[in-house]
């Protein structure tokens, strides 16, 4: 509540100005195109007034994500592109049916702290926050949240529970806890480091040998794990990655680092605490299920905009 009063103002000029002036341009663009509206999903037409509304409600959830920030984290593109996603999803869900009642809309709504007074959800805030804040009826935001839910729902049908088995998440935890020790050289130029890398990987002692012939002294680092790689070697901790998939004395690189390029060799190797694992195992468990939901989503999804046969018309003005 405190945060959305003291933006009030600036939010509300912020997304019903500037949204507006996009609307307005895209509507010019769509006219100086085509007559026939914005596009179309599964050879139907969408018109002007849906695709309209699509970016409105993609737009009031960036808000409400990223408060004044919401025009740095999405473009007018990337706004546009999520209208048209949530428009072939909620075709999708019209096709399957996908219903979403009263009692659901309005338990979603109450959950939101956003629209709580002392502890509990407050209709006056509520309404001033949508129509001061966000510019929009609640009766057209709970319509927004209805399709939301629907979207919801429809991808859960679609993607279902995914599997994950114990042994998947022992050596997801093994991965994550298990930590290396290195020897480094930080050469000066890629092409340097490339032609050291290159000669180390069938004769690992090159390391020192070239550190004693170009004056560059060969670190050696404290035991790491992958997610927290030592900030003294400069590098960041994905970009190491394949370092963990050396046996001891093999060598990887270069990397990037800070002033200068990295090449490493694996001087030994700690193995994870299994004793641990039970601890982690069920945070372990939701977060690789995520990632499967992801990775399921981005196949489905990419198979519908198929089916669908999306066609756009409308384009975005430059800003």
């Amino acid at each position: 509540m405190r945060w959305v009063r003291k933006r009030i103002v600036w939010i509300a000029s912020a997304v019903v100005g500037g949204f507006l002036l996009w609307l307005v341009g895209t509507a010019v663009s769509i006219q100086s195109l085509s007559r026939a509206g914005a596009g179309s999903l599964f050879g139907k037409r969408v018109s002007l007034a849906d695709f309209s509304q699509a970016v409105a409600a993609v737009t009031h959830d960036a808000v409400l994500t990223h408060g004044d920030r919401y025009r740095t984290a999405l473009t007018h593109e990337a706004i546009e592109s999520r209208a048209w996603e949530r428009l072939l999803l909620l075709a999708e869900a019209k096709r399957r049916r996908i219903r979403v009642s009263d009692p659901e809309v309005v338990e979603e709504i109450a959950r939101w702290p956003l629209f709580w007074e002392n502890g509990a959800f407050d209709s006056r805030s509520y309404e001033t926050i949508l129509r001061y804040s966000l510019g929009v009826s609640p009766r057209l935001f709970e319509e927004e949240i209805r399709q939301h839910l629907a979207i919801a729902k429809l991808v859960r049908l679609a993607m279902g529970e995914p599997a994950v088995k114990d042994e998947e998440l022992l050596e997801l935890f093994k991965k994550r806890e298990g930590q290396i020790r290195v020897s480094s050289l930080k050469l000066p130029a890629e092409p340097l480091a490339r032609e050291v890398a290159d000669a180390a990987r069938a004769n690992p002692s090159l390391l020192e040998k070239v550190g004693k012939q170009m004056k560059l002294k060969t670190a050696g680092s404290d035991f790491f794990k992958a997610a927290n790689s030592l900030s003294s070697l400069g590098v960041e901790p994905a970009a190491l990655a394949p370092a963990f998939q050396l046996e001891a004395g093999q060598t990887a690189g270069p990397f990037p680092a800070k002033e200068g390029w990295l090449v490493v060799r694996l001087e030994e190797r700690k193995p994870a605490d299994e004793s641990a694992f039970p601890d982690q195992k069920e945070k372990l468990k939701q977060e690789l299920a995520a990632q499967k939901r992801f990775m399921a989503y981005l196949t489905w999804y990419a198979e519908l905009t198929n089916r669908a046969s999306l066609k756009k018309e409308v384009v975005s003005p430059k800003r």
